[in-house]
């Protein structure tokens, strides 16, 4: 079946309701395909639709933390470039400090930037006489911390992007797994139910 999950729900649906219709059930148990056997299809839709609506939800998890996580990067690489054009002009002067300034800076790939702006603050934290210059510069220790902090904020949506991502996977596999079972199963009450009612029933005309 080509269709899409929602089309594929959608036909499922269809069977399923045919396959409660009176008419069809009596048809259904002519051919063993019992009133037990309906029930335990219903069943099947409601936790295969259940597993569906769960995927979106984690699919969209996704899509929100990658957001959070792409906004709180981009607003902490500018603190950490200007930062490093303020370190830049106030150890201009200085040789042993200026070595504390990276000389290359970049947002990607990710684990390198992280690595590179705690290396950057930890190496100032290092270096009395960096906070005392750096203080003139309203670049206080207090400022560094914040920063900090906002590197290992970025880190943990990180880390919160990759585990949503698992789940999502994992709920897809699911869906998909559950669905084929289901779709399987109608497929089979659809062609009991064509040679119970025949070919050309109306009852049968949505599926």
């Amino acid at each position: 079946m080509k269709y899409s999950i929602t089309g594929k729900i959608d036909w499922v649906r269809r069977v399923v309701d045919v396959a409660n219709d009176p008419e069809v059930k009596v048809g259904l148990a002519t051919l063993g395909y019992s009133e037990a056997n309906v029930s335990g299809l219903n069943g099947m839709f409601t936790s295969t639709y259940s597993l569906v609506e769960r995927q979106k939800n984690e699919r969209q998890d996704v899509f929100n933390v990658n957001d959070q996580f792409i906004e709180k990067r981009d607003s902490v690489e500018i603190k950490i470039k200007k930062d490093i054009r303020l370190c830049s002009i106030a150890f201009r002067n200085n040789e042993v400090l200026s070595r504390l300034i990276p000389g290359y800076y970049t947002i990607s790939p990710y684990e390198k930037w992280r690595e590179k702006g705690m290396l950057f603050y930890s190496g100032l934290k290092g270096e009395p006489e960096a906070i005392n210059i750096l203080t003139n510069y309203r670049l206080t220790e207090d400022v560094i911390d914040s920063r900090v902090a906002d590197i290992e904020e970025t880190e943990r949506l990180h880390i919160l992007r990759d585990k949503e991502s698992v789940e999502s996977v994992e709920a897809t596999r699911e869906r998909d797994d559950a669905l084929d079972v289901l779709i399987d199963e109608c497929r089979k009450v659809v062609g009991l139910a064509r040679l119970a009612l025949g070919d050309d029933s109306p009852l049968l005309s949505r599926v």
